[in-house]
């Protein structure tokens, strides 16, 4: 094993074996997996804790979409300064495993947080005051983990790229890789999982697989520094196998001037998209409920197809944005598909209930 002069600059890696890089994907692809395994884990904890499915489905969904944001923001931000990033990643994925080992305790009948449940109800006498208290507290609690989560993916984008050209390409590929795992989690979890090995065994297989793949990542990232990235793409880069630079639209022509009011609208539309889609989601998880007589199994029916078309989304979005001349107009035009097929979707969720009962006749 070579070390570098402390007079030397930074180089990629320090060790004549570098990690595989399908080893790096195969680790994010089941970060993914267990991921989405605790997701549904939660939404039936809480379940339990609320009385009311709509009310657990919204913390779940609330706290692990902010504690992806805040991971993924914090994460950003302190990235660039890790020294061993790969090792890092482990390690946030060893606190994830540990945490997540507790949490059940933390939410089941013996939860030292029950008198403080027990004060509220006292002094709140029910009502939308204890649901809110209780909303508060387990969003404390579940956006711990989700942060973790959420800080994941910079962190292990700072080890993969040694060029800033591939920047958006790989941190794309490794989204794209996690979300697969995401649905597979889902998927894996409401139709498996919990029939056969119910809650707990559920969430210890979840987290001896964290434990094992942080594990994995600290070895892997102990003696792996973090690469030197540079502005031009370099020859047989690592973290650049099959990607290559980002382009200007077909043609050459340039796209469209933007004003800085029409992005500001931009940014606010894709804000109230997000509102829209997580409260659309929580509602058609409600309606498969009332056919399949389960609302795990319709939330992970649900989350798994709105995880997968959101993926998919993202790369034929990606691929016309870089194509069209007038993304705003594309914006506009994708945002009328998607009220009209979700109006649609609606009225065919309310022969549901038929629906299912004639596959199970046939």
């Amino acid at each position: 094993m070579s070390s570098a002069s402390t007079d030397a600059p930074p180089i990629a890696v320090t060790t004549k074996t570098p990690v595989p890089q399908a080893i790096v994907w195969v680790l994010f692809l089941f970060s993914g997996i267990c991921g989405l395994i605790y997701e549904v884990l939660w939404c039936r904890h809480l379940g339990l804790l609320f009385g009311n499915t709509v009310q657990s489905m919204s913390a779940v969904l609330t706290a692990f979409m902010a504690g992806l944001a805040l991971g993924s923001y914090v994460g950003g931000r302190l990235s660039h300064r890790l020294k061993r990033p790969m090792m890092a990643y482990g390690v946030l994925e060893l606190l994830i495993g540990i945490y997540c080992a507790f949490l059940p305790w933390l939410l089941g009948q013996n939860s030292p947080i029950l008198p403080l449940y027990r004060s509220l109800y006292g002094e709140l006498g029910g009502g939308i005051g204890l649901s809110v208290a209780r909303f508060g507290i387990s969003f404390l609690l579940l956006l711990i983990p989700t942060t973790f989560m959420g800080a994941t993916l910079p962190v292990l984008a700072q080890f993969l790229v040694r060029s800033k050209v591939f920047l958006g390409k790989t941190v794309g590929a490794l989204y794209a890789v996690n979300t697969f795992g995401a649905v597979l989690g889902a998927a894996l979890t409401g139709f498996f999982l919990l029939p056969v090995l119910g809650k707990e065994s559920s969430n210890n297989f979840a987290v001896v697989a964290n434990l094992i793949l942080g594990s994995l990542a600290v070895i892997f990232g102990m003696n792996q520094t973090a690469p030197v990235q540079s502005d031009e793409p370099p020859e047989n880069a690592p973290g650049g196998e099959g990607l290559a630079p980002e382009r200007s639209p077909e043609g050459g022509e340039p796209q469209a001037p933007v004003s800085p009011l029409a992005l500001k609208l931009a940014i606010f539309t894709f804000g109230l998209t997000g509102f829209a889609a997580l409260a659309i989601q929580i509602c058609w998880t409600r309606a498969i409920s009332l056919a399949t007589g389960s609302s795990t199994y319709a939330f992970s029916l649900i989350v798994s197809v709105f995880i997968l078309g959101r993926s998919l989304g993202g790369v034929w979005g990606s691929r016309m944005a870089a194509r069209t001349r007038d993304p705003l107009a594309l914006l506009g035009k994708v945002l009328i598909a998607i009220g009209l097929s979700g109006m649609a979707l609606t009225a065919i969720l309310g022969f549901g209930p038929q629906m299912f009962f004639l596959l199970l006749v046939w």
